[in-house]
């Protein structure tokens, strides 16, 4: 990978679709930035609002914007597009509708800078609109190479991705996986030997809203998010039922409702092989230790309680670590407590 230099050109990849009424502050905050040495490219892909009108206005003073506008091609075309029209070593991603902190692209450059088997760099972010949370992501390259193999590791448009790293392996968002397709990249990158991490600082804003395109597409983009998680692990050679894959990781909350002891037994056979699996092909152990103790707590604080930590002593995994069974334990209490009292309002 090309050795980065502090100067370096940073490349925005801004799609917009129909942004009139955001497009102004994103664009105003990624201008107003810390770090200079930026070009946004804005593909305008076929807005039929004031979009285009809008962007013009901030190019006349701005020669670091260069826009360009065709006809609607869609989000997965227009990353890509963006790529190939990028001249910069760094590619940072936005979305018509977020907004970036001031620092954001200093930090996150400065620490691709200084750590060059990093590919892909997120950061923690908080929602606005028609939620106020803070997220915090794992700021691990271990456990987002874990993380992988069940749901995203980082935010999208949080992101700083070593464009070269891409070039050397001919990566490019793909079609395959709509609604999906960031997901699918990050799952190649770490195929090909890429690292992921986050910046444990807030550097993003993400709008919340019910029209986004994650809301709107929601079934093709879960159909899609499971079918990365059976292609990795059948990587592994652990084969997955679809009935036992929607429980693996609930980007479809609605499946809870079906958690059994049986389902839950089974999803617990499934972790132990994964682990066993991916011990066997990397080095360290770690971070899909968090994961997969990450993931048998939220079954357990959200459903099976303390009868879920009974059969997870039973089964002995040795994915907890003391201070995740800590956690479990109290989740499994305070789910059974909740479970009792609800019984008992409707008795």
């Amino acid at each position: 990978m090309k050795h980065l230099d502090k100067s370096d050109l940073v490349s925005v990849l801004l799609p917009v679709y129909n942004a009139e009424q955001t497009i102004g502050k994103t664009l105003g905050k990624i201008l107003n930035q810390t770090y200079k040495n930026i070009e946004i490219i804005i593909i305008n892909d076929g807005s039929t609002d004031s979009s285009e009108q809008i962007i013009k206005r901030y190019a006349e003073s701005d020669s670091r914007i260069k826009l360009f506008s065709r006809a609607n091609h869609g989000l997965i075309d227009t990353l890509n597009f963006a790529i190939n029209k990028a001249s910069g070593q760094l590619l940072v991603r936005e979305d018509a509708d977020d907004y970036s902190n001031a620092d954001r692209i200093e930090k996150q450059v400065t620490f691709m800078q200084a750590n060059e088997n990093i590919v892909v760099c997120g950061s923690d972010y908080k929602t606005f609109g028609s939620t106020q949370t803070k997220i915090e992501m794992s700021h691990s390259p271990e456990i987002c190479a874990a993380e992988v193999y069940f749901y995203p590791p980082v935010s999208h448009p949080s992101t700083i991705i070593r464009k070269s790293f891409l070039l050397e392996h001919g990566l490019r968002y793909s079609t395959k996986y709509k609604h999906c397709e960031d997901y699918a990249l990050w799952v190649d990158i770490v195929r090909n030997g890429g690292y992921i991490t986050n910046i444990d600082d807030t550097l993003h804003n993400y709008h919340n809203h019910e029209n986004q395109v994650s809301v709107a597409n929601s079934r093709e983009s879960t159909r899609n998010h499971y079918l990365l998680i059976q292609e990795q692990l059948a990587d592994l050679s652990v084969d997955v039922s679809p009935a036992i894959l929607n429980h693996l990781h609930y980007a479809d909350k609605s499946f809870l409702k079906e958690l059994d002891v049986d389902t839950f037994l089974e999803v617990l056979d499934v972790y132990s092989k994964v682990f066993k699996a991916h011990s066997n092909q990397t080095s360290g152990s770690s971070g899909m230790k968090a994961v997969l103790s990450s993931l048998i707590d939220f079954k357990i604080k959200n459903v099976m309680g303390l009868a879920g930590l009974i059969i997870l002593w039973k089964q002995s995994p040795c994915y907890y670590t003391n201070k995740s069974l800590l956690k479990i334990v109290l989740h499994a209490v305070i789910r059974t407590t909740l479970n009792f009292l609800r019984n008992r309002r409707v008795t």
